[in-house]
């Protein structure tokens, strides 16, 4: 289960920085296939994202208005040296017919440094099906440390490579993770 909401920035040129909450994500993430032997995992991972009430969290450009539920179907592998894995996701705005459905393709690569620090990288590509709008290319780089056996901190920092927009995009993100496995 998930439930996230970001301290969000966002700069427009030759405007001040507006800062605030932005759009919260719910999502429960169901492992339909779990082949550890072969280190096969696929998922399904649905998730809700929405506005957070708050003072013009919107209007700042913080967060998209309306809602959006997210489908995405994660696979991961583990290899001896690394772990890949590939996301595929479509985004369907609801209570919002200005903006469009999208896709989103992600690949990550991860890598165990220690028995409690890991790397990992990420290729994100996000557009509307017809691969004509709402383009975003942005690469990942992030660390993870466990805390506890259910508790890991993580830390990533990436950049838009190509974008729609006119200006480029700057990701800096901090969390913990909490890890619920149910007993078996």
């Amino acid at each position: 289960m998930k439930f996230e909401f970001p301290l969000a920035g966002a700069k427009k040129p030759d405007d001040p920085m507006r800062v605030g909450i932005g759009a919260a994500t719910f999502g429960l993430k169901v492992n339909f296939f779990n082949r550890p032997r072969n280190g096969v995992y696929v998922s399904l991972y649905p998730q809700i994202e929405f506005t957070v009430p708050g003072p013009e969290t919107v209007e700042k450009g913080l967060a998209n208005p309306g809602q959006t539920l997210i489908l995405p179907l994660l696979v991961q592998k583990d290899f001896r040296h690394i772990t890949v894995v590939a996301n595929g996701a479509v985004n369907k705005p609801i209570h919002d017919s200005k903006r469009n459905t999208t896709g989103t393709l992600d690949f990550g690569f991860g890598r165990a440094l220690n028995r409690h620090v890991a790397a990992m990288a990420e290729v994100r590509f996000l557009s509307t099906f017809d691969l004509r709008r709402e383009r975003l290319l942005v690469v990942n780089f992030g660390l993870m440390r466990s805390l506890r056996d259910n508790v890991v901190l993580y830390a990533n920092v990436g950049r838009s490579i190509f974008s729609d927009g006119s200006f480029g995009h700057t990701y800096v993100g901090v969390g913990l993770k909490f890890e619920l496995t149910p007993r078996e």
